[in-house]
Formats: structure tokens, sequence, C-alpha cells
């Protein structure tokens, strides 16, 4: 069997750490793996490294310049690269466990599942590891799950199936490529073609948390895309002025909750910034239910 590990990537020395954590994978002898790399610099600034890199390793690398500063036009071309049966997302910031694969077709043998997550624990430097975010896992990625069914995918750790016939020719929407939230409309595209989505709880990646990010303030600003990307969602729906006036008021509701509850717990540091973050998803909403303007998050 032919798996496909890709990776976006833009301006990252990072890069190298990923590799060489694939390097360290355990895997049945029937597969084969190769990495696809897209870099998404205007100048092909990653060649060098992973010409470096290829030196020293076995590693099948297939390396392919996407020099739009779009996101999500590097995530297409690692789909359009691909060659395998199967296909593995990760970032170019992240480091997979060595079981990784192993634990993500377990679930997938498990279950007889098309798409599985596996989740992303946060490694903060020393000065952070008693923190309030730190204690908070707030830089930690899992699903959020509605009962027993997962609400959305993103693809900083999954697994997706390129032999299935509806899931081969999806790609992710250029309209979302600077703002972010390509990876949520790809798999609600999968979702509504009735292809459900599974959880692998032991399939860990781990991702160091760099100082750019390591703030309230950049916390505040991913959960209001989040909240953006939702309403464009929602706006895909139905785009009519009664059903934008119901949404707003509906997430209006939402933030007021939140914003209630972050004064409630004004003395647990952890608690409260957890409600104000959760608030600024539903402001995001309601700014991108009023307005047209998204936060920019990729090609600046």
């Amino acid at each position: 069997m032919n798996i496909d590990i890709c990776i976006c990537t833009y301006q990252r020395e990072s890069l190298k750490d990923t590799l060489s954590s694939i390097e360290k994978l355990q895997l049945r002898p029937e597969w084969k793996i190769r990495v696809v790399i897209a870099d998404n610099d205007v100048t092909p600034s990653a060649q060098p490294l992973i010409t470096r890199f290829m030196k020293n390793s076995a590693l099948n690398i297939h390396y392919v310049h996407a020099p739009k500063q779009n996101i999500a036009i590097a995530r297409n071309a690692c789909l359009d690269h691909c060659t395998g049966n199967w296909a593995a997302f990760v970032d170019d910031d992240e480091m997979v466990s060595k079981k990784w694969l192993i634990e993500l077709f377990k679930t997938v043998e498990g279950v007889k599942a098309d798409v599985v997550l596996g989740p992303v624990k946060a490694q903060y430097p020393s000065h952070l590891a008693e923190s309030w975010m730190s204690k908070g896992e707030f830089h930690a990625t899992t699903p959020t799950f509605n009962g027993e069914t997962i609400c959305s995918g993103y693809t900083c750790n999954v697994l997706v199936n390129r032999d299935n016939p509806v899931i081969a020719p999806l790609r992710f929407d250029l309209q979302f490529g600077r703002t972010g939230g390509e990876d949520t409309m790809y798999f609600e595209a999968i979702k509504a073609a009735g292809i459900p989505l599974y959880f692998s709880p032991q399939a860990w990646v781990y991702e160091p948390v760099p100082s750019s990010r390591s703030s309230f303030r950049w916390l505040l600003t991913r959960r209001f895309r989040f909240g953006q990307t939702h309403a464009r969602h929602l706006l895909s729906v139905n785009d009519g002025l009664t059903y934008r006036i119901k949404q707003a008021g509906l997430a209006t509701g939402k933030a007021t909750a939140c914003f209630t509850m972050a004064l409630m717990n004004l003395f647990d540091q952890v608690k409260w910034r957890r409600w104000t973050i959760r608030g600024s998803l539903h402001i995001g909403v309601i700014s991108r239910l009023i307005a047209h303007k998204d936060v920019e998050l990729y090609g600046n």
C-alpha cells in the first residue's frame, strides 16, 4: 500500500524536524511512504533545506513549488501530486510520534473509515510550562464532537482515503486560502457526501508553540477567524437577509453567554480566558454575517 505524507511549507526551518520525525516512523512491511512537500513561498526557499536533508536520508521526497502565498493552492498542489492510496497531512512545524500512522490505520481498520483525525499536543517553552496557556492546553487540537459525530476536520493531523471515488476529486477552496478555513470547507464537502469523520486518540502529533503565537491576543484572533469561517459556511447555505439576521441573533446570544461566564470566572486564569476566546468565535460569526471582510492569516 502506498501512502503520501503531505506537508505545506512557508519559510520554516522547522520543516527539517518534521522530516526527521517522519524518518523515525514505525511502518508495516507492506507500506511504501512518499513525502510530498508544497512550498508556498514566492521563491523556492525550502528547496535548499530539502536538498540538504535528502543527502543523508532514505525518505522518498517529492518537492513542488506552489508560489502563490495561498495555503489552499499549496494543499491542492499536494493532492495533485499524490500517487498513493492514502494521503496524510501534517504541518511544517509539527513532529509525528513513532506510531502515528500505525494508530491512524488501527482506526481505519476498526471502523472502515475513509477519514481519520488525530490529536495535536502543544509543546510550550520552559517559561510557559506552568502558565494558564499550558494548563488550559489552548494550542492543542482535537475534534469538536456533537454527541458521537465529529463536527469538522482539520489538516494538521489527518489521514484520507484517496481510493474513495468521492474524496479523490475534492480540492481546497482558493477563496479561503489567505483567511484560513479552507480545511474546514474541504471536510464539510466530505461530510456533505455522507462520509463520516473518525478520531484516533493515540495518533499523536506534537507542535512547539513559538513566541509569535504564545499570546492571548493571538488565540482571540484565531478563534475570531474560526467564527468567520463558520459564518461563510452558513452563508453558502442561505445568503438571505432574514437568515443573516436570525443567525446573527443566535450568535449574539451565544457571545453574551460566553462573556457572562468569563465574568463569573474572573478569578480563574484558565476559565475566564477560555470563555472569552469562545466568545470571540461568536463575534467572528457576527462580523462576517454583517460585513464581508475576513481576517487574513496567510500570505502576509
